[in-house]
Parts: C-alpha cells; sequence; structure tokens
C-alpha cells in the first residue's frame, strides 16, 4: 500500500501490519477482486440509483404517500453519507453501519413496488366506512 511510504521516515518508530486500507472502496477491490468489487458496487449504487429513478419519475413520486415522498430523500441522503465517508475511512466494516446501509438499500430497492394511491383510498374508504357504522349505532341506541 501506499501508506508505508509515508511513514518510512519514522523508521522503527511505527511498526505493525494494516489490515484496513482507510478506504472502503479499495479495501472491496483488495478482499473481493475486480467482479466481487463490481458486484457490492451494483448493489450499492444500483439501489441508490433505482431509488432516485423512482423518485423523479412523473407521476410515480406523486403517488406515494407523503411520508414516503420525505422518507425517501432522507435514506438517500443517509447513503450518500456513507458512501462519502468510505472514501476516507472504512464505514461498511462496522456492523451496525452495514446493518443500516442494508436496510436503506432494502427500501431503495423496493420503491419501484410501492402504490400509495390504493392503499390510502382504501384507508380512508374504510374510516368513512366505520364512521358511518359507528353513527349507525349512536341512532339506534338512542331509539
Amino acid at each position: 500500500m501506499i501508506f508505508p511510504y509515508y511513514t518510512a521516515g519514522l523508521g522503527s518508530d511505527i511498526e505493525g501490519i494494516w489490515r484496513f486500507l482507510h478506504e472502503d472502496y479499495l479495501q472491496t477491490l483488495l478482499e473481493w477482486g475486480w467482479l466481487g468489487g463490481v458486484f457490492w458496487g451494483l448493489l450499492f449504487f444500483g439501489g441508490i440509483v433505482v431509488a432516485i429513478r423512482n423518485f423523479r419519475m412523473p407521476g410515480k413520486g406523486l403517488e406515494w404517500r407523503p411520508r414516503y415522498r420525505l422518507f425517501l430523500p432522507v435514506i438517500l441522503l443517509a447513503l450518500f453519507g456513507i458512501a462519502l465517508h468510505a472514501l476516507v475511512d472504512f464505514p461498511f466494516q462496522i456492523p451496525s453501519l452495514q446493518l443500516y446501509a442494508a436496510v436503506y438499500l432494502g427500501i431503495c430497492w423496493g420503491t419501484s413496488r410501492w402504490e400509495g394511491t390504493v392503499v390510502t383510498m382504501k384507508r380512508k374508504k374504510r374510516k368513512i366506512e366505520s364512521g358511518k357504522q359507528e353513527r349507525r349505532r349512536e341512532m339506534t341506541k338512542h331509539e
């Protein structure tokens, strides 16, 4: 690696073996090779691209529930943050961050199946019907 070149002037003051490159992308290439690196890159950045594409698709993002429209940009911001952090450190080696990234990527890949209009209408209809039933019960009690 390049690190020993920069520490050569320190001599024996700094000794040891470094297992991590402090750059997750290079670390992935070192451990998984080119094919594995491409696979992990497609899995990570492909999920981000799918989410952005579905969010920006005309009409599709507007059909989603308001919480989905707010939720997805926040998830994308978190994934961009961890991707940027991976340029100078190895956040993907930390299990808790791996879990967050995996869950967020699962949500990103699943955005193509989000449907908001149908579900929202059913819930409103259910609420209206349950409200009518409650009024009928109240009326029968008063009679």
